[in-house]
């Protein structure tokens, strides 16, 4: 009976040891699955660029004192797995001082918006401008404006031609003469000339040339979209026939016209965040594409005219 109690009693510690240990494997499994559910799936779009850039939508956090420039960037590579092609001082002829110090504190943010608020401090410590672009191979480039005007630069031409047209007002109408078309009606309705009056004038200016309105464009361009950047080894935009040419790098480009392969605005979403839905309750069968009909086509056929 002794030895029955000692085997039971020893089974349930065996039990218990063996739940414990269970608890405690869930648990660490729960703690390192926690942060992938924060990375988003990245499917092979057969465009680099546009992969790299939804892998910064990972949710990181950091939390830095002093901490090498080098760390920060291989920290946010190593969490989104996205490529960088970093622009290093000693590398090139030119780029970043990868020993530079700096102090990151920031908490579930996405990690495109920590790389862009830790190079605007870098860009403040340092003295020397820096950001991010998209290279000729879809890498995350990262490096220093001054760099980037004189080695990547590269020519597009965009189409303003909504931007210039001007909609007419039509706010002078004509004044109708009423006495002269009662005299044409009292006598017999003759040709009496035009019921409106003469003496109308159109002081209205004349519109400004569409080459003067994008001008115009132009100017608003290097006034807001990095300033300081224009008219040294990027040169100023020029116009021609409703179109503007650029030959700046790509951070310009993207601050001037975004992504064609990305949304200008990003919304997070997560659990605690509210949806809508659309429910489509239309029969197929009432479905149309619009600006197609059927319609009848008479042909020649043997045997006669058939349809």
């Amino acid at each position: 009976m002794a030895l029955k109690q000692t085997l039971t009693r020893s089974a349930l510690q065996i039990g218990a040891v063996v739940a414990v240990a269970g608890s405690c494997l869930l648990t660490v499994h729960a703690q390192s699955a926690a942060p992938e559910a924060n990375k988003p799936v990245v499917r092979n779009s057969g465009n680099p660029a546009r992969d790299n850039l939804q892998r910064l939508q990972t949710i990181v956090s950091i939390d830095e004192t002093n901490t090498r420039m080098s760390n920060i960037i291989d920290f946010l590579a190593k969490e989104t797995g996205a490529n960088f092609d970093v622009l290093w001082k000693g590398d090139r002829s030119g780029g970043l001082d990868r020993d530079q110090e700096l102090s990151a504190s920031y908490k579930n943010l996405s990690a495109i918006v920590v790389l862009e608020k830790v190079l605007a401090r870098y860009s403040q410590e340092s003295g020397t401008a820096s950001t991010w672009q998209i290279s000729d191979v879809g890498a995350i480039q990262v490096g220093p404006k001054e760099i980037f005007n004189k080695s990547t630069r590269r020519v597009e031409l965009y189409d303003i031609n909504d931007l210039l047209f001007v909609m007419p007002t039509y706010d002078q109408a004509p004044e109708i003469d009423l006495e002269k078309v009662l005299q044409n009606q009292s006598g017999g309705g003759g040709s009496g000339g035009s019921p409106f009056r003469q003496n109308q004038q159109n002081n209205r200016e004349p519109p400004r040339s569409k080459e003067d309105r994008g001008r115009d464009v132009i100017g608003l361009i290097t006034s807001l979209v990095e300033s300081d950047q224009w008219f040294g080894d990027v040169p100023e935009p020029k116009y021609y026939q409703g179109h503007i040419i650029v030959d700046a790098p790509d951070y310009l480009h993207r601050a001037i016209n975004g992504y064609p392969y990305w949304p200008s605005v990003i919304r997070a979403g997560g659990s605690g965040s509210s949806r809508r839905y659309v429910s489509l309750t239309t029969e197929n069968q009432l479905a149309a594409v619009k600006g197609f009909a059927n319609s009848p086509v008479t042909g020649i056929v043997p045997g006669g005219p058939g349809r």
